[in-house]
Protein backbone atom coordinates (compact mmCIF):
# COMPACT_ATOMS: atom_id res chain seq x y z
CA UNK A 1 0.00 0.00 0.00
CA UNK A 2 1.32 3.44 -0.99
CA UNK A 3 -0.33 6.80 -0.23
CA UNK A 4 0.71 9.89 -2.17
CA UNK A 5 -0.48 13.44 -1.48
CA UNK A 6 -1.35 15.87 -4.28
CA UNK A 7 -1.86 19.54 -3.47
CA UNK A 8 -1.88 22.99 -5.05
CA UNK A 9 -3.94 26.14 -5.25
CA UNK A 10 -7.21 26.73 -7.07
CA UNK A 11 -6.78 26.41 -10.85
CA UNK A 12 -3.27 24.96 -10.57
CA UNK A 13 -4.28 21.78 -12.41
CA UNK A 14 -4.62 19.21 -9.62
CA UNK A 15 -7.62 17.55 -11.27
CA UNK A 16 -5.82 17.29 -14.61
CA UNK A 17 -2.83 15.63 -12.94
CA UNK A 18 -5.11 13.23 -11.06
CA UNK A 19 -6.89 12.25 -14.28
CA UNK A 20 -3.57 11.63 -16.02
CA UNK A 21 -2.25 9.49 -13.16
CA UNK A 22 -5.41 7.49 -12.49
CA UNK A 23 -5.24 3.89 -13.68
CA UNK A 24 -6.20 0.39 -12.56
CA UNK A 25 -3.08 0.50 -10.35
CA UNK A 26 -3.56 4.04 -9.08
CA UNK A 27 -6.77 5.16 -7.37
CA UNK A 28 -7.74 8.75 -6.64
CA UNK A 29 -9.40 10.38 -3.63
CA UNK A 30 -10.66 13.91 -4.33
CA UNK A 31 -11.21 15.84 -1.08
CA UNK A 32 -13.59 18.33 -2.72
CA UNK A 33 -15.91 15.49 -3.75
CA UNK A 34 -15.82 14.07 -0.23
CA UNK A 35 -16.71 17.43 1.33
CA UNK A 36 -19.46 17.95 -1.27
CA UNK A 37 -20.97 14.59 -0.31
CA UNK A 38 -20.79 15.44 3.39
CA UNK A 39 -22.60 18.73 2.74
CA UNK A 40 -25.31 16.85 0.88
CA UNK A 41 -25.77 13.81 3.07
CA UNK A 42 -24.15 14.00 6.51
CA UNK A 43 -26.69 15.13 9.14
CA UNK A 44 -23.95 16.22 11.55
CA UNK A 45 -22.35 18.46 8.91
CA UNK A 46 -25.69 19.89 7.78
CA UNK A 47 -26.68 20.65 11.38
CA UNK A 48 -23.31 22.30 12.08
CA UNK A 49 -23.64 24.58 9.05
CA UNK A 50 -27.23 25.50 9.83
CA UNK A 51 -26.45 26.21 13.48
CA UNK A 52 -23.18 28.08 13.08
CA UNK A 53 -23.61 29.88 9.77
CA UNK A 54 -27.37 30.38 9.63
CA UNK A 55 -27.44 28.32 6.43
CA UNK A 56 -30.92 27.19 5.54
CA UNK A 57 -31.46 23.93 3.77
CA UNK A 58 -31.83 23.97 0.01
CA UNK A 59 -35.32 22.52 -0.14
CA UNK A 60 -35.18 22.11 -3.92
CA UNK A 61 -33.01 19.06 -3.24
CA UNK A 62 -34.64 15.84 -2.10
CA UNK A 63 -31.68 15.30 0.20
CA UNK A 64 -31.99 18.82 1.63
CA UNK A 65 -28.35 19.61 1.01
CA UNK A 66 -26.61 22.79 2.10
CA UNK A 67 -26.78 25.72 -0.29
CA UNK A 68 -23.08 25.56 -1.21
CA UNK A 69 -22.91 28.91 -2.99
CA UNK A 70 -24.24 30.71 0.05
CA UNK A 71 -21.96 28.73 2.35
CA UNK A 72 -18.91 29.57 0.21
CA UNK A 73 -19.79 33.27 0.28
CA UNK A 74 -19.93 33.18 4.08
CA UNK A 75 -16.73 31.15 4.52
CA UNK A 76 -14.51 33.01 2.09
CA UNK A 77 -15.48 36.42 3.44
CA UNK A 78 -14.44 35.69 7.02
CA UNK A 79 -11.17 33.95 7.90
CA UNK A 80 -12.29 33.03 11.44
CA UNK A 81 -15.48 31.46 10.09
CA UNK A 82 -13.53 29.55 7.47
CA UNK A 83 -11.09 28.29 10.11
CA UNK A 84 -14.00 27.23 12.31
CA UNK A 85 -15.57 25.28 9.46
CA UNK A 86 -12.29 23.64 8.42
CA UNK A 87 -11.46 22.61 11.98
CA UNK A 88 -14.85 20.90 12.13
CA UNK A 89 -14.95 19.32 8.66
CA UNK A 90 -11.37 18.05 8.22
CA UNK A 91 -11.52 15.19 10.79
CA UNK A 92 -14.86 14.01 9.40
CA UNK A 93 -13.60 14.17 5.83
CA UNK A 94 -10.40 12.38 6.86
CA UNK A 95 -12.37 9.42 8.18
CA UNK A 96 -13.99 9.18 4.73
CA UNK A 97 -10.59 9.47 3.07
CA UNK A 98 -9.20 6.57 5.11
CA UNK A 99 -12.17 4.37 4.18
CA UNK A 100 -11.32 4.86 0.50
CA UNK A 101 -7.61 4.03 0.71
CA UNK A 102 -6.83 0.89 -1.27
CA UNK A 103 -4.56 -1.60 0.50
CA UNK A 104 -3.73 -3.31 -2.80
CA UNK A 105 -3.05 -0.17 -4.80
CA UNK A 106 -1.38 3.23 -4.95
CA UNK A 107 -3.78 5.84 -3.57
CA UNK A 108 -3.53 9.53 -4.47
CA UNK A 109 -5.11 11.93 -1.98
CA UNK A 110 -5.87 15.33 -3.49
CA UNK A 111 -6.50 18.26 -1.15
CA UNK A 112 -5.77 21.97 -1.59
CA UNK A 113 -5.07 22.24 2.16
CA UNK A 114 -3.40 18.87 2.59
CA UNK A 115 -0.73 20.25 4.95
CA UNK A 116 -3.08 22.44 7.00
CA UNK A 117 -5.40 19.47 7.56
CA UNK A 118 -2.46 17.27 8.55
CA UNK A 119 -3.30 14.63 5.94
CA UNK A 120 0.27 14.72 4.64
CA UNK A 121 1.26 12.72 7.74
CA UNK A 122 -0.08 9.52 6.19
CA UNK A 123 1.51 10.21 2.80
CA UNK A 124 4.75 8.66 1.59
CA UNK A 125 5.45 11.92 -0.20
CA UNK A 126 3.62 15.02 -1.48
CA UNK A 127 3.51 16.45 -4.99
CA UNK A 128 2.52 20.11 -5.34
CA UNK A 129 1.10 21.42 -8.61
CA UNK A 130 2.09 25.04 -9.30
CA UNK A 131 1.03 27.66 -11.84
CA UNK A 132 1.14 31.44 -11.84
CA UNK A 133 -1.85 33.34 -10.51
CA UNK A 134 -3.22 34.64 -13.83
CA UNK A 135 -3.16 31.17 -15.39
CA UNK A 136 -4.95 29.75 -12.34
CA UNK A 137 -7.60 32.48 -12.53
CA UNK A 138 -8.14 31.92 -16.26
CA UNK A 139 -8.50 28.15 -15.82
CA UNK A 140 -10.95 28.55 -12.95
CA UNK A 141 -13.12 31.05 -14.86
CA UNK A 142 -13.33 28.62 -17.81
CA UNK A 143 -14.40 25.64 -15.71
CA UNK A 144 -16.73 27.33 -13.19
CA UNK A 145 -19.28 30.07 -12.70
CA UNK A 146 -17.01 31.95 -10.32
CA UNK A 147 -16.19 35.58 -11.01
CA UNK A 148 -12.64 36.90 -10.95
CA UNK A 149 -13.28 38.61 -7.60
CA UNK A 150 -14.66 35.36 -6.10
CA UNK A 151 -11.58 33.46 -7.31
CA UNK A 152 -9.24 36.10 -5.88
CA UNK A 153 -11.06 35.85 -2.55
CA UNK A 154 -10.52 32.08 -2.49
CA UNK A 155 -6.88 32.48 -3.43
CA UNK A 156 -6.46 34.94 -0.58
CA UNK A 157 -7.66 32.27 1.86
CA UNK A 158 -5.27 29.61 0.56
CA UNK A 159 -1.77 28.96 1.79
CA UNK A 160 1.04 30.59 -0.14
CA UNK A 161 2.96 28.91 -2.91
CA UNK A 162 6.11 29.16 -0.77
CA UNK A 163 4.39 27.40 2.14
CA UNK A 164 3.39 24.45 -0.05
CA UNK A 165 6.72 24.31 -1.86
CA UNK A 166 8.72 24.28 1.38
CA UNK A 167 6.75 21.30 2.70
CA UNK A 168 6.50 19.29 -0.54
CA UNK A 169 8.77 16.55 -1.82
CA UNK A 170 8.10 17.27 -5.51
CA UNK A 171 6.95 20.36 -7.45
CA UNK A 172 5.27 20.12 -10.85
CA UNK A 173 5.22 23.35 -12.88
CA UNK A 174 1.93 23.56 -14.80
CA UNK A 175 2.32 26.91 -16.54
CA UNK A 176 2.37 25.52 -20.05
CA UNK A 177 0.29 23.42 -22.45
CA UNK A 178 -1.66 20.28 -21.60
CA UNK A 179 0.69 18.27 -23.84
CA UNK A 180 3.64 19.45 -21.74
CA UNK A 181 1.74 18.57 -18.57
CA UNK A 182 1.14 15.06 -19.94
CA UNK A 183 4.85 14.59 -20.54
CA UNK A 184 5.74 15.82 -17.06
CA UNK A 185 3.17 13.55 -15.44
CA UNK A 186 4.43 10.54 -17.43
CA UNK A 187 7.99 11.29 -16.32
CA UNK A 188 6.91 11.73 -12.69
CA UNK A 189 4.86 8.52 -12.75
CA UNK A 190 7.62 6.47 -14.35
CA UNK A 191 10.23 7.63 -11.85
CA UNK A 192 8.20 7.86 -8.64
CA UNK A 193 5.16 5.62 -8.88
CA UNK A 194 5.40 2.80 -11.39
CA UNK A 195 8.93 1.64 -10.63
CA UNK A 196 8.72 1.82 -6.86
Amino acid sequence: MRIIGITGGIGSGKSSVLNLLKSKYISVINSDLIVDKLLRENPKVIKFCKTNFDIHLDESSKKFSINKLRLAKILFNDLDTLNNFETFIWPIAFENVKKNIRSDNITLIEASKLFEAGWNKICEFVLTIEANAEICISRTIKRSNLSRSAILLRMKNQSTSKYRRDLSDFILDNNFSFAELEEKVKYFSKNNLINQ
